[in-house]
């Protein structure tokens, strides 16, 4: 199990979602030590979301997203 607490920093990603909804890319704003192997399965993991889209005019438009993990249980 690894944990991310508020002592040790949060996880903050900057997500590019497309008018389809899905991520087309993201960069990684901060992350606290250790957390590679972390890091690594969130990668995974956003390959594969998916986003309500942002709407202009009644029609998805690519928008920006910025995620923020404070805290998390991952169990592998």
């Amino acid at each position: 199990m690894t944990y991310i607490g508020k002592n040790e920093g949060s996880l903050d990603i900057e997500t590019y979602v497309n008018a389809n909804c899905q991520v087309g890319e993201y960069r990684i704003i901060s992350a606290p030590e250790g957390t590679k192997d972390l890091i690594q399965r969130m990668n995974n993991l956003l390959i594969f979301t998916t986003f309500s889209p942002a709407m202009n005019m009644g029609r998805p438009t690519p928008s920006r997203i910025l995620l923020s993990f404070s805290h998390m249980d991952v169990r592998g």
